[in-house]
């Protein structure tokens, strides 16, 4: 059976952390790391104006690297019940999708004194052209709809759907299993249709090319996304 060329990847990654003290990050701060890179170097960090929401949180800033957005920190919980050193630290998309996010993530909270607790949102994802054996995901998601065909549903029967309705047939290019307030859901889409029409993402095309998939074809994605 021909195992089909894919992407591995986390597309979204938010922790929940503590501090020492109650954070203090104010604008256009500046923050030279104490820990050098493999080269000698002392990365620095700079605080800008938030430009990503973290839900909850009072105070937001986007952290930058070498001018490009890396992490957006939320601190300061808006609910009472939650400890007032609490802080949420999102990922930024573009890293990643690089080789450094993990690093600059850990040295950021090093720096800071922020400890990782859990993490409070996971995304995993796998991009691909087709299933085993050739098979398309749209052929797979058409035959999965229509009552007794090919698949045998085991479990959950909840499912979403979106697609086209043409003259003779459906197009579909999304495909839901659960439901959005479970811990577990899981997405099957076309990736390709997506950066088309909503926004354009080059670094993760970049990243199709790195892996060798056809970018000539549209590009379908397996999400798992996990929240607790």
């Amino acid at each position: 059976m021909k195992k089909p060329r894919a992407m591995y990847s986390i597309d979204w990654l938010q922790v929940s952390c503590t501090s020492q003290t109650i954070l203090q990050l104010p604008l256009n701060m500046v923050i030279t790391s104490k820990y050098s890179d493999r080269y000698g170097n002392h990365r620095e960090y700079s605080i800008h104006p938030h430009t990503e929401l973290v839900c909850g949180y009072f105070n937001q800033v986007c952290v930058r690297w070498k001018g490009q957005a890396i992490l957006h920190v939320g601190w300061l919980p808006r609910q009472q019940d939650i400890d007032p050193k609490a802080v949420n630290i999102k990922v930024a998309n573009p890293i990643l999708y690089t080789s450094d996010w993990y690093f600059l993530l850990m040295d950021f909270c090093l720096n800071m004194r922020i400890y990782v607790k859990q993490i409070s949102r996971l995304d995993l994802a796998m991009d691909f052209n087709y299933l085993m054996n050739g098979l398309h995901p749209e052929t797979f998601v058409r035959k999965y709809l229509t009552a007794g065909q090919t698949y045998l549903r085991v479990g959950s029967n909840k499912w979403c759907a979106v697609g086209l309705k043409e003259m003779h047939h459906s197009c579909y290019d999304y495909l839901r299993f659960g439901s959005r307030q479970s811990g577990v859901c899981v997405y099957l889409y076309n990736k390709t249709r997506e950066l088309r029409q909503q926004k354009d993402k080059p670094y993760i095309r970049n990243c199709w090319q790195q892996a060798q998939l056809n970018t000539g074809r549209d590009v379908w994605r397996l999400e798992f996304s996990l929240s607790s």
